[in-house]
């Protein structure tokens, strides 16, 4: 991005493209489809606003972004566990299986 996408011109079309992407994004989290790319777009919005406004050396919004970007790798990592598939038909071994 250069200089010219943080001017005042264009703060409405970021803001409005940062919405989206938060609504869209924490819908999709909820609803649990797409939540890899989902959490990468949300991911985006908060690096990209704290550049945007500035703010990424404040102590108290770094520490704030810091805990959100936590929750995004939490619920990322939860996605890659369940993420696991089982293709029909094959058996699956687990560890209670293999004791017996």
């Amino acid at each position: 991005m250069s200089v010219d996408s943080f001017s005042p011109t264009n703060g409405p079309c970021r803001a409005d493209l940062s919405i989206q992407t938060m609504l869209v994004g924490s819908g999709t989290v909820i609803l649990k489809k797409h939540t890899e790319y989902a959490v990468g777009g949300l991911l985006g919005v908060v690096v990209i606003q704290g550049f945007g406004y500035g703010l990424m050396f404040d102590l108290n919004f770094f520490l704030r972004n810091l805990s959100v970007i936590g929750e995004l790798f939490m619920v990322f990592s939860e996605s890659m566990v369940s993420r696991k598939a089982l293709f029909a038909g094959l058996p699956s071994i687990s560890e209670t299986d293999r004791k017996k």
